[in-house]
């Protein structure tokens, strides 16, 4: 009994790594995973995440609820950790304190919170599968590069402005990932998202004459 009890065990071991993700400083647990398995893989991540030994089965039952709650559910869990279901997976990860202030729009690297941003003028042609690029002689004076914040707004290629959010909900970006994006701004407009998309009021045409990549 004790062997069969062992090897029982240990597949399950084997199945919870085989569902889980681990990369940087998150990890992610591919749904849908049987009940006895997940609360193996959820204990991996938070181990993960270095919680070794402060987790209790109350914090296992709460992620395990995520399971059956819509997109962008999250709970809190000990030691900074955070558990959100993201569309068919559960990802854990720690929030970034972020900064608030505005950066003047420049040519050259700006870095915010550990984040490089690079703007680089280059000349035609140019090939738009290796980066973003804008027109900058349509960049006002008074850009900024920031997080994304409540109330920004965006207008996409062809035209049509809608919410910020509403954008990034379209391109099934997760909330996650949308409260770390950069922009560049001008007020509550936002005219580029760092690695996601350029708004069309910066798009080149043929009269433009200054290029920047962004990066």
């Amino acid at each position: 009994f004790t062997e069969i009890a062992e090897a029982e065990s240990e597949f399950l071991k084997e199945s919870a790594f085989s569902a889980v993700n681990f990369s940087n400083e998150k990890a992610e647990i591919n749904l849908p995973v049987h009940r006895a398995v997940m609360s193996r893989a959820i204990i991996l991540c938070l181990k993960y995440l270095g919680l070794s030994r402060d987790w209790e089965k109350s914090h296992v039952d709460g992620v395990l609820s995520l399971q059956h709650n819509e997109n962008g559910s999250k709970i809190t869990l000990p030691k900074g950790i955070t558990a959100i279901k993201e569309y068919d997976k559960i990802v854990f990860y720690r929030e970034k304190v972020k900064s608030e202030s505005e950066h003047p729009f420049k040519v050259g690297k700006t870095l915010i919170d550990g984040v490089t941003v690079s703007v680089t003028q280059v000349s035609k042609p140019i090939n738009y599968k290796d980066g973003f690029y804008v027109d900058g002689d349509k960049i006002p004076k008074d850009t900024v590069i920031r997080y994304k914040r409540d109330g920004d707004k965006f207008t996409k290629f062809g035209g049509g402005t809608k919410s910020l959010n509403d954008h990034l909900t379209d391109k099934k970006i997760p909330l996650r990932v949308r409260d770390e994006l950069l922009v560049l701004a001008s007020g509550n407009d936002v005219l580029a998202i760092f690695g996601v998309a350029v708004s069309n009021k910066l798009k080149i045409d043929e009269n433009t004459s200054i290029i920047y990549k962004l990066n």
